[in-house]
């Protein structure tokens, strides 16, 4: 019978002990799952996201007048979030339930700063237990906005997703989705 090598000596041990060692490191620790990042709007009112492909500037100078401004990696869209001012007596004239009411006012300014023309009218949605008023317009050179209308009880906010182009808009969709759903106040 064959006699099996032995290795007798303590160096050699060492040596095959630095190899295991060697061999476990390089097959890595187990990946971990961490949640995303949370960022805070300019104003410390909203919580939100940054949704994938996607780089914040709000600190941006260029921000200044948004709470929030982030940017497609392609710079194709953006989500910009800005509070919508009330004085008390235009709140009291909207109504602070009044979602619908106030989503109709800032769809007319909006098409009319951005000569835009209506796609879908306001609609309120539920997500995650938050309400939403939403809407849509396109503008004369092909640029597609999407709003959301939001009322956080202290302040009113409108959440304006953008894109270049009418035919890049259904990418926007998810991130809308994502971007309103991940939204914490």
């Amino acid at each position: 019978m064959p006699s099996r090598p032995r290795l007798r000596d303590a160096g050699a041990w060492r040596h095959l002990g630095f190899a295991l060692l060697f061999l476990t490191g390089c097959a890595g620790a187990p990946e971990t799952v961490r949640p995303p990042a949370t960022s805070v709007s300019r104003d410390g009112v909203l919580h939100y996201q940054l949704p994938e492909g996607w780089f914040d500037a709000t600190s941006d100078a260029q921000a200044a007048g948004h709470a929030v401004w982030l940017l497609s990696n392609d710079y194709a869209m953006s989500i910009t979030v800005d509070e919508v001012r009330l004085d008390r007596r235009a709140r009291a004239d909207i109504g602070e339930d009044d979602l619908l009411r106030l989503s109709e006012l800032v769809m007319s300014l909006v098409a009319a700063d951005r000569s835009a023309q209506v796609t879908t009218r306001p609609a309120v949605r539920e997500l995650n237990d938050a309400d939403y008023c939403t809407f849509s317009l396109v503008t004369e050179s092909g640029e597609k906005l999407l709003v959301a209308v939001m009322d956080t009880g202290e302040r009113a906010y409108t959440v304006t997703f953008f894109c270049t182009s009418e035919d890049r808009a259904p990418g926007l969709i998810p991130v809308e989705e994502a971007f309103l759903g991940a939204l914490r106040w």
